[in-house]
């Protein structure tokens, strides 16, 4: 073998000897010298030549700023005033213009001021101070009360009576009649969308023949007064202003005769004798189209069903057999129902038995509940040979829409200003619906306290048939607030 082969195999052993290197004879010295005097291999060189324990005993001494706990704080804060701003950007929840819902505050006059009362804690709280404001009525979606004011106390404004809004809380006041009109509101009652107040105008150019005009205010006050023509008034008004039949009070009476659910078509009731009919139209008179048509009747008080497919009126009938309004006459009014396509004419109750011996029978006001299936009316029964101003008996009787039977309204034992007796000789000034359907609202004045000294007003729960007279007297017509269910 030579050198040179020697070497190349050799190379490999000499190159790892090289590279990994021999173990020095003092390894295993220094090993045990480090291991004998241990050494903290985080602490600095400082720490070797100077005292640390009165650093550190200052350092934990010293109270920690709760950073944390400002930190979420802060968030929550943050999270609670986005909240805030969220719901205050939500639009409030209104009821619905037709069919059940909350009820909300009573609104009344007293006095000629307007008041609101809670019918659950007998608290009032007055809206306005005028001496000269009546007529309250509730807009469908409860935000506003429409009302009228007149002016008998400021001799130059003297024939003027304004139409006027209001939130419930008497704020927001907006008297929507323009400053030049001089003619009288008589009443007034909302569109089912609560942007609209109508007013039955009466139009006095004329005086040996005034007239009236059906008038629509923008509840806003953004846009101008709208004549929607005499034709679509159709409610005569009486000797004491008052819009068609008293009974159910001036606001109520011309929203009924609004055709839900959009209220753009009215009812208007025509005569021509010997004809009486109840015509619908639009709200400025044209498209008229009539309903129903009956002779030797007399109609009156309309009023649409909650869901716009039926009409319920009274219509009165010679009991002798003559033609009503001729002398003689002994009329008999009942309450009848007819389709809106004017089929299907029927008697609302048709059950109801004879009037007793020498009375006549009279249903009046027929009151649709907020859910239809309902109605309430009145039955009296009258002397025609007696006074015509008070009747003998009133009845408060609920007719089942679909089959007609009824329920009369009996008094509860105990209790006080029940149909039948206390009703009479009080006399009745108007009765509608609690916006849940569950009580009927009945205002009555007692003719011993006349002029409306001391009116009441009695709620009557329709399944128990107890009656609560609320804490407070009125003049006209309250109106119940309508909330969201």
């Amino acid at each position: 073998m030579t050198s040179a082969d020697r070497l190349e195999q050799d190379l490999p052993r000499i190159l790892e000897r090289l590279y990994v290197g021999p173990r020095p004879l003092y390894a295993d010295d220094v090993l045990r010298v480090a291991t004998r005097t241990p050494r903290s291999l985080g602490a600095p060189t400082l720490e070797r030549w100077v005292p640390m324990t009165p650093v550190t005993g200052w350092i934990a001494a010293t109270p920690r700023f709760p950073w944390r706990v400002v930190g979420l704080v802060a968030l929550l804060a943050i999270a609670l005033a986005a909240a805030a701003l969220f719901v205050g950007k939500q639009p409030e929840k209104r009821p619905a213009p037709y069919g059940p819902a909350g009820n909300g505050l009573i609104a009344y006059e007293y006095a000629g001021n307007l008041y609101v009362g809670d019918p659950v804690t007998g608290q009032t709280t007055a809206i306005t101070s005028r001496a000269g404001d009546r007529n309250p009525t509730f807009s469908p979606d409860g935000s506003r009360i429409a009302f009228l004011r007149s002016y008998a106390y400021y001799p130059e404004l003297d024939h003027r009576v304004d139409v006027v809004t209001v939130r419930p809380d008497g704020a927001g006041l907006r008297v929507l009649t323009p400053e030049r009109r001089s003619d009288i509101a008589a009443c007034c009652a909302w569109t089912p969308d609560s942007t609209r107040v109508l007013a039955d105008i009466l139009v006095e150019s004329d005086p040996e023949a005034p007239y009236t005009r059906l008038v629509a205010f923008d509840a806003s006050r953004a846009g101008e007064p709208q004549a929607l023509g005499t034709a679509a008034s159709g409610l005569a008004l009486d000797e004491q202003g008052c819009c068609g039949p008293g009974f159910p009070g001036p606001g109520p009476q011309v929203a009924a005769v609004l055709r839900p659910p959009r209220g753009d078509r009215i009812l208007s009731l025509g005569d021509a004798w010997p004809r009486h009919t109840i015509t619908e139209m639009n709200l400025d008179g044209g498209d008229a189209r009539a309903v129903v048509t009956l002779e030797f009747y007399d109609l009156g008080q309309p009023a649409w069903s909650p869901d716009g497919s039926t009409i319920a009126f009274n219509a009165a009938v010679d009991m002798g057999g003559g033609p009503c309004g001729q002398s003689p006459c002994t009329p008999e009014w009942r309450a009848y129902l007819v389709n809106a396509d004017g089929s299907g004419l029927r008697l609302l109750a048709p059950e109801a038995g004879p009037p007793p011996p020498g009375m006549v029978m009279s249903e009046a006001n027929p009151l649709w509940s907020p859910d239809g299936s309902t109605i309430a009316v009145w039955r009296t029964f009258d002397r025609p040979d007696g006074p015509d101003c008070c009747p003998d008996a009133a009845r408060l009787v609920l007719v089942d829409v679909a089959t007609g039977a009824e329920r009369e309204i009996e008094a509860a034992p105990g209790q006080g200003y029940v149909p039948g007796t206390s009703w009479s000789p009080d006399g009745l000034l108007g009765t509608s619906w609690s916006p849940d359907g569950r009580s009927l609202l009945i205002s009555i004045f007692r003719a011993e306290t006349w002029p409306y000294d001391q009116d009441a007003t009695i709620m009557l729960d329709i399944e128990t048939r107890q009656t609560t007279e609320l804490p407070w007297p009125h003049y006209s017509v309250p109106s119940w607030q309508r909330l969201a269910p």
